[in-house]
C-alpha cells in the first residue's frame, strides 16, 4: 500500500512530461518561425527601400514583370556593391522620371522615334542621386514644372555614366558636352543629343530627327527640308488648339489639333478642317452598287517599284473603305521611301531577295489589310457622328466631359496602328526599327509609369523589325499614328469627293462641306524657312559634339553587357 502513492506520483510525472515536451518543441518551432518571419520582413523592407527605383510613386513595378525583374536585380546587386544609383528611363523628347533609391540597376528604356508629339515630362516627384567611383563623381537631379498650357522640364544629368540593362532595354552611355547631354550606344555612335532648346535623335537605321522649341513654337525636322512647325492658333472655352504646317517635297499643308493632358502627359487630337454631308459619309461607308476598277497613277513611281513586293492594291473596289485602305497604305509607303536614309539603303528598288538586316514578311497579308479596312470603317463612322452634331455642341459636350479625356490611341476598340514615321523599338533580340507603312498591334491596355504600352509588329517591310516582335511604345506615339491615320483618311475622302463619277468611281450623292469645331488652319508662310533655319542649328549642334569627340580620341567606349546576365553600373567604386 505504501507503493501506491509513489506509483501515482510517477504516473503524474510521466503525464506532465508527455504534455510539456510537445509544448516545448512547438514553442521552439514557433520561435524559429518568428525569427524567419522577422528576417523575411526585414529582407522585404530592405528590398522595398533598395529596389524601388521603378515605383516613382506609382504601380509600374507591379504592372511590368520586366520592371520587377530589374528591381530585384538592382536589390541583389546592392548587397554586393553597397553603392547608390538610380533607374533612368531614357527619352529623346522629355526629361526622364527619377525616383530616390539606395540601389538598382541603371538602365535606358529604349523606344525612340520620329515622333511628332510634344516634349513629355512624366508627373513624377523630383529625385536625386550621387554616385562616386574611381576618379568619377556623378550626380543627377530631375524636376518638372508645368506652366499654363506647356510643360517645361529642367534636367541636370551625370557625366561619364554607363547604362546597362536586360530585356526590352538598350545600352547607352551618357556624357556631357558643355550644356548638352549626349547618349552613345555600344558601338560608340551618337544616338541622342539633348540641348537647352533642341533634341536630336539618330535612329537605329540611320535617320535623323530634331525637335526645337523657341518662342512658344515647336519645329520638328526629319532632314532634307521635311518636317513641320507648330504653334497655338485658337482657343474655345478651356480647349486649346494648335496648328501644324507640314513641309514635304516643297509642298505645305496645315492641320489642326486639340491639345490636352492625360495622366500628366501631353496629347494631341486631330481635328478635321471641315465635315462632309451625312449622305457622303453614307456613300463612303456602305458598299457601292457594284465593284469598280480603278487605275492608280503610281504604278511607275520609284516608291512602288521599291515596295511592290510588300503592297499590292485590291483588283476591284466594292466599297470606299477598301479604296481608302489602299490610299492610306500608298501614302505611308511613299513617305517611307522619301524618308530613307542614305546610310542604310540607297535604293530600295534593288531585287527583293537582297539580304536585309532584320526580319519583315514578304507581303502585307490580306488579313492585315482587312483589319486596316475595318479600322477605316470605324473612323468613317466616328467622323460621320461628329459631323451630325450641331456646330456649337462641342462647347456643351466640353462641360459634360470628365476631367481627363482618354486618348483615342487607348480606346479599347483601337488596336491597329499604321506606322507613320521611323520608330525605334527595343525587343529581346535588340534594337530594330519600323518605318511608315508597317503595322503595329497594341497588346497592352494601360500605359505603365513611363507612359509606355505593349505592342507587337503585325506586318513589316524588309529590313524592319520582324513580324511578331514585341516591344513597348509610348502612348503618345500611338496617338500620333492615329492622328496621321485620320489625316490621310481625310485626304483620301477629299480625293474621292473631287474624283467621284470619274475614273470608274461611282457618283457621290452630296459632297458639300460644313464647318468643323475650329476655323480651318492656314499654312504658315515662313514654315519652310524656319524649318531650314533650325536644320542648320541642328547641324551646328552635331558639329560641336563631333569636335568634342575628336578632342578626346582615347575615350573608351564600353562594351554592352552580355544578354541574359544581371549587370550593374561599371563605374561603381572598387
Amino acid at each position: 500500500m505504501e507503493l501506491q502513492p509513489r506509483s501515482s506520483i510517477v504516473r503524474l510525472a510521466s503525464l506532465i512530461l508527455c504534455v510539456l515536451v510537445p509544448l516545448a518543441s512547438f514553442a521552439s518551432r514557433g520561435g524559429d518561425k518568428s525569427k524567419s518571419s522577422s528576417s523575411s520582413k526585414s529582407s522585404g523592407s530592405s528590398h522595398s527601400s533598395s529596389g524601388s527605383s521603378h515605383s516613382s510613386g506609382s504601380s509600374h513595378a507591379s504592372s511590368s514583370s520586366r520592371s520587377a525583374r530589374s528591381s530585384r536585380r538592382g536589390s541583389e546587386s546592392a548587397s554586393a556593391s553597397g553603392s547608390s544609383s538610380r533607374s533612368y528611363s531614357g527619352r529623346t523628347a522629355h526629361a526622364p522620371s527619377v525616383s530616390k533609391t539606395n540601389s538598382s540597376t541603371s538602365h535606358y528604356s529604349g523606344n525612340t522615334s520620329g515622333n511628332d508629339s510634344a516634349s513629355r515630362t512624366h508627373d513624377t516627384s523630383s529625385g536625386a542621386k550621387v554616385h562616386k567611383g574611381k576618379n568619377k563623381t556623378s550626380s543627377s537631379v530631375d524636376s518638372r514644372e508645368r506652366t499654363g498650357d506647356s510643360v517645361h522640364a529642367t534636367d541636370t544629368h551625370r557625366t561619364g555614366t554607363e547604362l546597362h540593362a536586360t530585356g526590352h532595354t538598350a545600352f547607352r552611355r551618357e556624357t556631357n558636352v558643355g550644356d548638352r547631354r549626349v547618349a552613345r550606344d555600344e558601338r560608340g555612335r551618337v544616338r541622342d543629343i539633348h540641348g537647352r532648346d533642341m533634341d536630336i535623335h539618330h535612329g537605329v537605321r540611320g535617320g535623323t530627327r530634331f525637335v526645337a522649341t523657341h518662342n512658344d513654337r515647336r519645329v520638328v525636322g526629319y532632314g532634307a527640308g521635311r518636317g513641320f512647325t507648330e504653334r497655338r492658333y485658337y482657343s474655345r472655352g478651356t480647349r486649346v488648339y494648335v496648328q501644324r504646317t507640314y513641309v514635304f517635297g516643297g509642298r505645305s499643308h496645315a492641320y489642326a489639333y486639340r491639345s490636352y493632358y492625360y495622366h500628366g502627359w501631353p496629347y494631341y487630337h486631330y481635328v478635321p478642317a471641315y465635315y462632309y454631308h451625312p449622305f457622303f459619309y453614307r456613300w463612303a461607308y456602305n458598299p457601292w452598287a457594284r465593284p469598280v476598277y480603278y487605275h492608280w497613277g503610281w504604278f511607275g513611281d520609284p516608291w512602288y517599284r521599291g515596295y511592290g513586293y510588300y503592297f499590292n492594291p485590291y483588283p476591284v473596289y466594292p466599297s470606299a473603305s477598301l479604296w481608302l485602305t489602299d490610299f492610306l497604305l500608298a501614302e505611308n509607303l511613299r513617305a517611307a521611301y522619301d524618308a530613307r536614309s542614305s546610310s542604310y539603303a540607297a535604293d530600295v528598288s534593288e531585287p527583293v531577295d537582297t539580304p536585309s538586316p532584320a526580319g519583315g514578311q514578304a507581303a502585307l497579308s490580306p488579313e492585315v489589310k482587312q483589319l486596316i479596312a475595318d479600322e477605316v470603317q470605324r473612323q468613317l463612322d466616328a467622323e460621320r457622328a461628329a459631323a451630325a452634331q450641331p456646330p456649337d455642341s462641342s462647347q456643351l459636350q466640353e462641360n459634360k466631359q470628365p476631367s481627363e479625356e482618354v486618348p483615342a490611341a487607348l480606346d479599347p476598340k483601337q488596336k491597329i496602328f499604321i506606322v507613320g514615321s521611323n520608330l525605334d523599338l527595343v525587343s529581346d533580340s535588340g534594337e530594330c526599327a519600323v518605318t511608315a507603312g508597317d503595322v503595329l498591334l497594341r497588346t497592352g491596355s494601360a500605359p505603365d509609369a513611363n507612359n509606355r504600352v505593349s505592342v507587337s509588329v503585325l506586318s513589316s517591310k524588309k529590313g524592319d523589325c520582324a513580324v511578331d516582335t514585341t516591344s513597348e511604345v509610348e502612348a503618345t506615339e500611338l496617338q500620333e499614328m492615329h492622328n496621321q491615320f485620320r489625316e490621310k483618311m481625310d485626304t483620301g475622302l477629299k480625293a474621292l469627293s473631287e474624283n467621284q463619277g470619274k475614273n470608274g468611281l461611282p457618283a457621290a450623292p452630296n459632297t458639300e462641306t460644313s464647318a468643323s469645331e475650329v476655323p480651318p488652319p492656314t499654312v504658315d508662310p515662313d514654315a519652310e524657312s524656319e524649318l531650314n533655319s533650325q536644320q542648320k542649328n541642328a547641324e551646328q549642334e552635331e558639329q560641336t559634339v563631333q569636335k568634342a569627340a575628336s578632342a578626346n580620341p582615347g575615350e573608351r567606349i564600353p562594351e554592352p553587357a552580355p544578354k541574359g546576365k544581371d549587370v550593374v553600373p561599371k563605374n561603381q567604386p572598387e
